[in-house]
Order: C-alpha cells, then structure tokens, then sequence
C-alpha cells in the first residue's frame, strides 16, 4: 500500500464524513420546516408555547420603529422581529385553536399580561421620555428581561443551571 492509496482513502473517508454532515443538515432543515405542519396534523401542540418569545418579538419591533429609535436606523430589527411575531402570533393562534379548553384558558391567562407589558412599554417612552436615547434606553432595557428569559430558559433545566451561568460568565 503505497502514499497514493493511503491518501485516496483519506479523500474517500474525508467525502463520506462530508455527506454524512450534509444528510445530518438537510434532516434537521426538513424537520425545523415540517414543525408547523406537524402541530396542524397532529392537532397538538404538545404543550409548547412560546409567549415570552413573542413578547422578545414585540418589544425589540417597538425599539426599532422611528418612534422610539432615530429614524429607520435598526430598520432590519423592525423587519426580522415583526416577521418572527407574525410566526409566533400564528403558532400562538394554532395552539389556542388546537388546545384544549384548559389550555385556551392558560393561554388567554398569559396572554394578557404579555399585552398589558407591551402597551406599557410602548407608550410610556412617547409621553414620559423627550429623546430619542432615553426611549431606546428604556425600551432596550425593558426588552433586556424576555431576551434573557428566553434564552437563559433551558439553564434552568440542567441541574446548577445558574451556578454553571456564571461560572461561564466570569
């Protein structure tokens, strides 16, 4: 077995490991597609709901529009964040429709803070606030608290969730 073979089989271990990755992405791109598709043929939505990324959505639309931010500057916030409350506002929607009537009901319950929040925080900066860096502040800083809620989420999951949070941190 000579150097040509050893690295042709290199090439050929090196193209299988390629496709291998490529099949993985092409599945989990397919299944991130079919999730809404699923929830609607399944009529579950297996107890999923994403009301604190839909208040993320909701609040960082708010800080990019010209009221509270100068001008159209976070014009691509504006655009990415009201697309993704639309897809959050649509997957609320199906599992209000699909769920139960206990789980209307524990919907409706979150729901409604989560209005409550976000009229809050957007109308207070158009009466309170003069400029335009003090709305963004506290828009910012209002919207900081989903933000970290929602991602900081699956911590709470593994055991010293926190405790590994800040060890990470420091």
């Amino acid at each position: 077995m000579g150097p040509t073979t050893a690295h042709n089989n290199s090439k050929v271990v090196a193209h299988n490991k390629a496709n291998t990755n490529e099949q993985e992405n092409r599945q989990t791109l397919n299944n991130k597609q079919l999730t809404i598709a699923s929830v609607i043929r399944k009529k579950s939505t297996e107890e999923f709901s994403c009301v604190t990324a839909l208040l993320n959505c909701l609040l960082y639309t708010c800080y990019a529009l010209p009221v509270v931010s100068y001008r159209w500057e976070n014009f691509l916030l504006v655009t990415i964040n009201g697309f993704r409350g639309l897809l959050e506002f649509s997957f609320i929607f199906i599992y209000f429709w699909f769920s139960t009537s206990k789980g209307k009901m524990k919907v409706a319950v979150i729901m409604i803070p989560v209005i409550i929040v976000f009229c809050i925080t957007a109308i207070i900066p158009a009466f309170v606030f003069h400029d335009h860096h003090h709305r963004t502040v506290f828009v910012g800083s209002v919207a900081l608290v989903p933000s970290v809620a929602m991602y900081a989420a699956p911590l709470v999951v593994v055991d010293c969730g926190i405790l590994q949070l800040v060890l990470y941190c420091t």
